[in-house]
């Protein structure tokens, strides 16, 4: 379940087989429950969304169903960006996992550093977990502490370095050269 406005994860269940209905329904009843009920759902005409326990599940809310159809390539674009960016973040094509187990530990890195740590241009340079809590805009990427604003903060022994120059992808950490 990802929130399009803020572009954070909100629930996130990992599968070594294609889910079903009845998986993509528990699914959307624990973001219901930590969350409340979206105003509007967009899924597309996958079997485990069409599914009769999974429409039953979101007709019990609020929730208004919309279905992205094929012709309308826009209609899921924000989600399937998510997970290009998040494949790309824990190499899965470089990479491959040689579990499924390693497959969940990586997601979950690069799941917790795209949500806490990766500022996104369309989110005016905040992260997801910002723009979720509403959080006021800091300058990012900033080297760490971030501290707090207006406050006394020391120089960091560390520096972010970005692989491709262009600060947007695969930050690290070096030591800072002063």
């Amino acid at each position: 379940m990802f929130d399009a406005y803020s572009r954070m994860s909100l629930a996130v269940m990992s599968f070594d087989r294609r889910p079903k209905g009845a998986d993509m329904a528990r699914l959307f009843k624990t973001a219901v429950a930590n969350f409340g009920a979206p105003r509007y759902l967009i899924f597309d005409l996958g079997g485990e969304f069409t599914s009769r326990v999974f429409l039953k599940a979101v007709a019990k809310t609020t929730t208004v169903p919309r279905t992205a159809s094929v012709e309308n390539l826009y209609a899921n674009a924000q989600i399937e960006s998510f997970w290009k960016t998040l494949k790309g973040m824990a190499y899965f094509k470089i990479v491959p996992p040689l579990t499924f187990g390693d497959f969940e530990q990586r997601a979950a890195i690069a799941l917790h550093y795209y949500i806490h740590f990766r500022p996104h241009s369309g989110l005016d340079g905040r992260t997801p977990i910002e723009v979720f809590r509403n959080a006021p805009v800091v300058t990012t990427p900033v080297a760490p502490p971030r501290g707090l604003l207006g406050g006394r903060v020391d120089p960091s022994p560390l520096d972010i370095t970005f692989v491709d120059g262009e600060r947007k992808e695969i930050p690290t950490l070096t030591r800072n050269s002063d």
